[in-house]
This record gives structure tokens, sequence and C-alpha cells, in this order.
């Protein structure tokens, strides 16, 4: 269950990234750990923070991470600590989604075996 949540969020969080022209370089699914989405993501962050703010804004409101989240991470954490920190937010704001989305489609699955 928790690795179709971690490529469930993946792919939500590549189609995010790829909307705002954003070069993924994805890792393959079936070797992929939190971990080392959270590590791929913050590679993508801390470029973002360096190049594009902007867009990391955009994409954090697209993905809807709670702002108060965020103004968090930038008043707590270290230049160097918040990419990580806030790959981890947009992790679990996905795997919320994706959670959802596996349940809707096995409660499918399962009406049309009825």
């Amino acid at each position: 269950m928790i690795d179709e949540e971690l490529n469930e969020s993946l792919q939500l969080l590549k189609n995010e990234l790829e909307k705002e022209q954003v070069e993924t370089g994805m890792i393959p699914p079936e070797t992929l750990t939190h971990e080392m989405l959270r590590d791929w993501l913050a590679g993508k962050v801390s470029y973002l923070m360096k190049h594009n703010f902007h867009k990391l804004m955009s994409i954090l409101y697209r993905i809807d991470v709670h702002e108060n989240n965020v103004k968090r991470v930038f008043d707590e954490y270290t230049p160097h600590e918040i990419p990580p920190m806030l790959a981890e937010l947009m992790i679990q704001r996905q795997i919320q989604k994706a959670k959802t989305r596996i349940a809707y489609r096995k409660k499918q699955q399962e009406g049309k075996k009825s």
C-alpha cells in the first residue's frame, strides 16, 4: 500500500513540476522509497529557490501546501534545510491526495464487481 501511495505521489508531483516546465529526470518507480522521493524533490526545490522562486511558490500553491507551513519552514530552518523540509511538506500533501484517489479507485472497482 505504501509503495502505491508513493508511486501515485510521484506521478502527482511530476505532473505539477512539468506544468511549470521543470525538468523531472524521474526515479524508476519500482525502486522508489520515501527518502529517494524527498531527496529527488529537494533537489528540484533547491534549484527553483535559486533560479525561479515564483515557480516554486506557484507549485506549492497548486499542490495546496498550507501557507502557514511554508512560512514556518522559511522562518525556522536554515537555507540548507529548507529544500528537504519543503519537499517533505509537498510529499505529505500528495500522499493525502494519493490515499484518496486509491480509495476511490478501489471503491469503483468494488462497485463494478457487484
